[in-house]
């Protein structure tokens, strides 16, 4: 259940396939030149926020279409995840549509492509200019953790982001500020 709905909000920033992308790719290759979700030194926000969006967005689809391929099923086939995120996204605009028409349907969307932005740009100052070698172990340094104030908030109070990455099913709540 908690899952559902955590894949339903995601509908409200564009992005209702996100954890494959973040779990299976992402916290795999973190720091790398492959994870899309680490801006490489010297990136600017904007430029890797729009690059991220796409990129992500891309590798979900494909990973889901890898893992649907491995039993037998068909790649884009409606077992598909793609295809539920969809329906989610028509779903949510048929009910704004029916509140306020076309007009919040644009003003909705635009607010929607303007969140999943912010999301990307969290990312940019999670994970800005880290590095690793792909193979080796994930550590703490490959993350910056959120200890003041605007970052702990910016940062949905995930204080201690690296052990986020280095324990992932560690729930964000329990999870202890490591001040070094």
């Amino acid at each position: 259940m908690r899952h559902s709905v955590g894949r339903c909000s995601q509908v409200c920033y564009l992005d209702c396939t996100r954890e494959i992308a973040h779990v299976v790719g992402h916290h795999i290759i973190v720091a790398t030149v492959h994870d899309s979700d680490t801006a490489p030194r010297g990136t600017s926000l904007y430029s890797f926020a729009a690059r991220a969006l796409i990129k992500s967005t891309i590798e979900a689809n494909q990973t889901e279409a890898d893992m649907l391929a491995k039993p037998g099923r068909a790649r884009y086939g409606i077992h598909h995840r793609i295809w539920k995120a969809l329906a989610a996204e028509l779903v949510m605009q048929a009910i704004i549509h029916a509140i306020g028409g076309w007009r919040a349907n644009a003003v909705a969307i635009m607010g929607m492509v303007l969140a999943r932005f912010w999301i990307e740009s969290l990312n940019y100052f999670q994970h800005y200019g880290l590095v690793r070698e792909q193979g080796l172990a994930i550590s703490r340094r490959h993350v910056w953790n959120h200890l003041k104030p605007l970052s702990r908030i910016m940062g949905y109070e995930i204080t201690n982001h690296a052990d986020h990455h280095t324990d992932s099913f560690a729930k964000f709540h329990q999870l202890v500020p490591d001040r070094q």
